[in-house]
């Protein structure tokens, strides 16, 4: 996995290395920061993950939230302090997770298949769950409307409000859904926005980080 971050104006690249497929030995996060004042990447302090085989990894997200920079497996949460060079290892998540996101001072994360909502408020180092929206409740529960899945949702923030982009492949139904995160009720919610009937590849990730340059703004150019 690769992870392409940005934390208070400063870019970080992180690797988790794994030993050799069928191969007993160390996995470890392998990271550098880009200096763009030297045009040069310097290594940081290296976190160990695990010992064992490449089958025995678990999936890994990267988020930066403030001053510092988070990586989460299915079983371990870990912080960065840049200004020590050393990493923390904080509460884990109880539940299995795919993709994540920061907002404020809370990290929002989804499992595989859009069933658990995980928060995380890095100010109390506590976790909070969610059912998300193909939870499927009692049958009491009229109200709410089951979509399988069919494939790992799509996390992100616009104008501070938090969206899931989601494949529905069930029956007759097969196109992508927009979700909106109720914050005052925790709740997801289908947008009414239209989005085109057509199915992409959204397996496929790249290393994408988006670093505000002051000084390149004053200068009409916007980074």
């Amino acid at each position: 996995d690769e992870i392409l971050l940005e934390v208070q104006g400063h870019l970080y690249y992180l690797a988790v290395m794994c030993p050799p497929e069928g191969i007993e030995g160390i996995a470890f996060l392998w990271m550098r920061r880009y200096d763009r004042h030297t045009n040069q990447w310097q290594e940081c302090s290296r976190l160990r993950l695990f010992r064992g085989a490449n089958h025995d990894r678990k999936h890994t997200m990267g988020v930066s939230c403030g001053p510092y920079l988070y990586f989460i497996t299915d079983t371990t949460l870990y912080r960065y302090k840049p200004q020590e060079n050393q990493w923390s290892k904080l509460t884990p998540p109880k539940t299995s997770l795919y993709v994540a996101v920061a907002m404020g001072t809370e990290i929002f994360c989804l499992d595989y298949k859009f069933i658990n909502t995980a928060v995380y408020n890095t100010d109390s180092n506590r976790w909070r769950y969610y059912p998300a929206y193909n939870y499927r409740p009692p049958q009491q529960d009229r109200s709410f409307t089951y979509r399988p899945t069919g494939g790992p949702p799509v996390l992100f923030v616009l104008e501070n409000q938090l969206y899931a982009f989601n494949y529905t492949d069930h029956m007759a139904e097969d196109s992508w859904r927009l979700y909106v995160f109720d914050r005052s009720t925790s709740v997801w919610r289908e947008s009414n926005a239209a989005l085109p009937n057509r199915r992409w590849d959204d397996r496929q990730k790249c290393c994408v980080a988006r670093m505000h340059i002051p000084t390149l703004t004053a200068n009409g150019v916007d980074a």
